[in-house]
């Protein structure tokens, strides 16, 4: 039947779902509303996000900075001003049930603790202590609850999507907030100091990444345990052989900075170089910081009838520091002779050892793309093997490269890729599982 990549993100179900949840609806009563057993200041930079974090804790019922399954019932519930209220953890919208997976498995991505959140002991780490990133998974749980919970309340009730919007307080003090839409990641300031001596070739610290995580679902039996230790198939070698691709085409399409940059755009696109197959799309470009989305009509290189889907799950950070990267072996079975030319701003720009020449971002096979971790989501139809994939990717930095729009260049790229089909073509045949072919459908 095939393997699936769809999208939780924008999976919705319609209307209200309140119910007359009795223990939910006594836990806010009886000290779930207003108990606070502590909480996370954020700082100014963060401080739209608060009273989501603020409730987060408040809903830690037990206190033992973990929000479990039954908890993050009552913090959906007063995330939504009661509009939401069910009677057990399955009956929240899908995409609740995604985000608190995601959430709770943030000690798979970050630990690589295997089963820590399988289970009873699946929870929401509350407590920063235990890491650095532990501010960063719950403000990306507060954005993405919050969309859901923007699509499923009725119209008419208070926005909850990260906005400036007074309080429903007066204020003895004007606020500090002056943005109209927050980005959905801490905006970094500029950088305006310049190394004093120029470097001459790349460098670790030079090293930038980014970590994304999507969906993947298949019909055949598959498992996650089987997919990321490639027991009877190659598709983990086929997905971080797309990542790879998509990363490439991403940089060519961003930074032709030149003329000579621009016949080379036009030459991949020509060739579909790296891409094996002639039904590759072109470019996978989705500049999200300036919304210059460039879309394509999409070539499946599946047949129909297929059940393969790739998931868009919003997951997509600026962070380098989630996985250790290890330079890998060059990649088999690649004639780098002939790929030589490709390499203006895929690979090392030719001439970019030049005093005056313009340096560019650039991928290498020495740090290729890693899948972290692969985790079953339990919450899937019938007959159907939900997972999610957590994956990393690094490119290497010229001096004079903006890390913070090449991070997100990148992050646009593979997540339009998702959205558009692209991922899909850049996953080669053999690679696909056995039973079917790959599609990626469009959000």
């Amino acid at each position: 039947m095939g393997f699936r990549l769809c999208s939780y993100l924008l999976i919705a179900a319609i209307g209200s779902l309140a119910s007359n949840n009795r223990v939910t609806a006594q836990m806010l009563e009886h000290g779930g509303g207003v108990r606070r057993l502590q909480s996370l200041e954020l700082g100014r930079q963060n401080a739209q996000y608060q009273e989501c974090v603020d409730n987060m804790y408040a809903s830690d019922f037990t206190g033992d900075l973990a929000l479990s399954e039954q908890e993050y019932l009552l913090f959906i519930a007063k995330e939504s001003q009661g509009e939401i209220l069910v009677e057990d953890f399955s009956e929240l919208p899908f995409p609740l049930v995604t985000h608190f997976i995601y959430g709770a498995c943030f000690c798979s991505i970050i630990f690589q603790t295997p089963n820590c959140c399988v289970g009873a002991q699946a929870a929401i780490d509350l407590n920063p202590e235990n890491s650095p990133f532990v501010i960063d998974n719950l403000i990306t749980i507060c954005i993405s609850v919050a969309q859901v919970i923007g699509e499923e309340v009725p119209t008419d009730l208070p926005a909850l999507l990260p906005s400036a919007a007074p309080s429903q307080s007066p204020s003895t003090a004007p606020t500090k907030v002056t943005s109209e839409e927050p980005s959905l990641s801490p905006t970094i300031a500029p950088t305006t100091l310049a190394p004093s001596v120029p470097t001459q070739r790349p460098t670790p610290e030079e090293l930038t990444c980014v970590n994304f995580q999507y969906g993947i679902s298949n019909s055949d039996g598959f498992t996650a345990e089987d997919i990321f230790n490639e027991i009877g198939n190659t598709l983990k070698t086929g997905l971080i052989i797309a990542t790879r691709n998509v990363t490439i085409e991403t940089l060519n399409t961003t930074f032709p900075r030149d003329e000579s940059g621009r016949r080379l755009q036009q030459q991949l696109q020509r060739n579909h170089w790296p891409l094996e197959s002639s039904k590759s799309v072109d470019a996978f470009l989705a500049f999200r910081p300036y919304d210059r989305y460039i879309t394509h009509d999409i070539v499946s290189a599946a047949n129909s009838g297929t059940t393969t889907q790739v998931t868009d799950l919003g997951r997509f950070r600026l962070g380098d520091e989630v996985a250790k990267v290890e330079p890998t072996p060059m990649a088999e079975g690649i004639d780098y002779q002939h790929t030589q030319g490709h390499r203006r701003a895929a690979y090392l720009p030719i001439g970019a050892f030049d005093e005056d020449a313009r340096r560019l971002s650039f991928y290498t096979d020495e740090f290729e793309p890693l899948v972290n971790s692969i985790f079953e989501n339990p919450f899937c139809d019938t007959g159907i093997q939900c997972m999610i994939v957590d994956s990393t990717v690094c490119v290497l930095l010229e001096e004079g490269d903006d890390e913070t729009m090449v991070r997100a260049a990148l992050l646009g790229g593979i997540e339009q890729s998702i959205r558009d089909g692209s991922f899909q073509a850049a996953i080669p045949p053999e690679n696909q599982l056995p039973s079917g072919e790959d599609v990626v459908d469009s959000p």
